[in-house]
């Protein structure tokens, strides 16, 4: 049965010697499997039309013994190449799309997520702002549409504003989803950042508009964020994902380094 709307490619798997297996997501079915048979070798019928982070309109058939969709045919729609020539591009779709295959459920429909993913995709092929503020408001945002956001406007401890809060350290405990501030906080391995990158957060996480990824930040201020919520999904997802290991690799290379972190990331989940 031939679809109208689009979908887009998280995963693509070579199976076997010619097949090839895709995970789409689209607006209204959710996430899917499909496979594409002799799709390596069939120039008419695929050539660059299955490319990783593409949306496109598939045509696929059930089998009547049951099993994985056939992918017939497709029409591409979106191919977003700047995402596959460019590394860090490459890196932080990578990382969007492997988050959602994980948490994303079989056939269950998720249109806010959807929309989501493809505008962010979208902005990081145009290259609407840094990756790295971009990844901040994905983040963000699926942690808010999956009830999963931590509270970052008020003090777990005395529920002071955090916007009051003026020096020291402010901490996060990774196990009660909470903020502490300097006061309140416990002399203990939690993750802290300072006020400025709570205060960013804070005001990511009322944004509404994607104008958001085109603002200015600053760069001590983006990277500790991008690291403390890269770390938070981890912890709460419970999945050290392969595509942020790659992202870090890349951020390393090209001089983005972790060390503004207090203690390793990997502590977290002792």
């Amino acid at each position: 049965m031939k679809s109208e709307e689009s979908a887009i490619v998280m995963r693509r798997v070579e199976y076997g010697d010619f097949d090839v297996i895709l995970t789409l997501f689209s607006r209204s079915k959710g996430k899917f499997s499909a496979i594409a048979k002799n799709a390596r070798k069939s120039r008419r019928r695929f050539s660059g039309r299955l490319e990783l982070f593409s949306v496109l309109h598939p045509d696929c058939s059930q089998p009547k013994s049951g099993g994985m969709p056939v992918l017939q045919e497709v029409q591409l729609m979106e191919p977003f190449e700047n995402l596959r020539t460019d590394f860090i591009r490459m890196g932080y779709a990578a990382y969007w799309c492997e988050i959602l295959c994980l948490w994303l459920e079989e056939g269950a429909a998720q249109p806010e997520v959807y929309d989501l993913l493809e505008s962010m995709l979208r902005e990081l092929h145009l290259g609407k702002g840094k990756p790295e503020v971009l990844s901040l408001l994905y983040q963000l945002r699926f942690l808010t549409l999956s009830g999963l956001a931590p509270g970052l406007d008020v003090c777990g401890g005395c529920e002071a504003p955090m916007f009051d809060v003026r020096a020291g350290r402010i901490r996060f405990d990774y196990g009660r989803s909470r903020i502490l501030c300097g006061t309140c906080s416990p002399l203990a391995r939690i993750f802290s950042m300072a006020p400025g990158t709570v205060k960013t957060l804070c005001w990511l996480q009322e944004r509404k508009d994607q104008g958001a990824g085109r603002m200015q930040f600053s760069r001590e201020a983006a990277l500790e964020g991008l690291f403390f919520l890269e770390s938070f999904i981890s912890f709460h997802m419970g999945r050290d994902f392969r595509s942020l290991k790659y992202l870090q690799s890349v951020r390393r290379t090209a001089g983005i380094s972790p060390e503004i972190i207090s203690f390793p990331v990997c502590r977290l989940k002792a």
